[in-house]
């Protein structure tokens, strides 16, 4: 149940655009994380195919297969959640519907998430400086208005991710609802921490 004016409202009751809202929101998260997830089985896969003659890449060959198989299990378990339609808003719900990991695991697992957040704003940073080649091309406006949609779409959809890493330590549902509360100073941040990172690789 949630206030509204001093009156408990169901779920079912809010604004239908409230929810077509967060539908598209985790449905653009959920296309990034499959993206995310071919990136790491062709970069992978690749890597481990043209080093397979190294004795140690044998040992990447085995590493790789480990999170390959981590991979497709967490967008097993990411498709198969979306596809009920019982978590709203999606991204928080699912991030706090993580298994309890041990002790010892849990900061292992926070790392596979955050690498994965790192990879967001990796991406960012490419599409930041494909932005900038072609700026002079396209004009200010267009420019601006294309990075501003870049840098939501990647580190909005990297939050996800963030709050997987913040789960995988401890289940803190507050925390968790704080950080989605304010996911769009979060994307404000992080999208203009690459735009300077991006402008000092340029000096």
């Amino acid at each position: 149940m949630i206030e509204s004016g001093g009156e408990a409202m169901s779920i079912d009751e809010l604004p239908n655009r409230t929810w077509s809202w967060h539908q598209f929101e985790s449905t653009v998260s959920v296309f990034f994380a499959f993206v995310v997830g071919f990136v790491v089985a062709v970069l992978g896969g690749g890597l481990v195919y043209f080093g397979w003659k190294d004795p140690e890449a044998r040992w990447w060959g085995a590493v790789w297969l480990i999170v390959l198989a981590a991979e497709v299990a967490f967008l097993r378990w990411l498709k198969l959640s979306l596809e009920r339609g019982d978590l709203r808003p999606f991204i928080p719900h699912f991030a706090l519907r993580q298994m309890r990991w041990p002790i010892l695991l849990g900061p292992v697992v926070a790392l596979f998430w955050l690498a994965h957040f790192a990879l967001a704003l990796g991406a960012l940073l490419l599409v930041e400086q494909a932005v900038v080649l072609g700026s002079g091309e396209i004009g200010l406006a267009p420019f601006m208005a294309l990075l501003a949609l870049s840098a939501w779409i990647l580190t909005h959809c990297g939050l996800m991710y963030l709050l997987l890493g913040v789960t995988a330590l401890g289940r803190s549902e507050i925390l968790v609802m704080t950080l989605w509360r304010w996911r769009l100073a979060i994307d404000l941040v992080f999208a203009l921490t690459v735009t300077a990172m991006s402008s000092l690789l340029r000096r």
